[in-house]
């Protein structure tokens, strides 16, 4: 059975997204996050995106991984102070994974 994880937005109510074998993050400014499952790729935009939103998502992958199958929805706990106003989608797992730094990744 599938495990998603569950996010509070102000635009958008509440948003699931499918945690597949589990997710990355990058934060590209304070104002953005994306998340990838290695599918589909979310971006999140709203304020003060910052690590502890990153460990409050890997705290809720870590709890729906441990969880019955039966449990199929982790609630992600938005740190106080954080808000997640609008959310867009991309298909194919986007460029949410690790940072190839600012040369991108090398030719060969």
């Amino acid at each position: 059975m599938s495990k998603f994880l569950s996010f509070e937005t102000t635009n958008n109510g509440t948003v699931l997204f499918p945690i597949v074998d589990g997710c990355y993050m990058n934060i590209s400014s304070p104002e953005a996050l994306a998340i990838t499952n290695g599918i589909i790729t979310v971006f999140f935009e709203g304020t003060n995106m910052s690590q502890s939103l990153i460990d409050s998502i890997n705290n809720a992958q870590v709890d729906a991984f441990q969880s019955s199958w039966k449990e199929a929805v982790s609630v992600v706990s938005i740190p106080l102070g954080t808000t997640i106003d609008s959310i867009s989608v991309e298909d194919g797992g986007g460029d949410a994974g690790p940072d190839p730094g600012p040369e991108g990744p090398a030719a060969p």
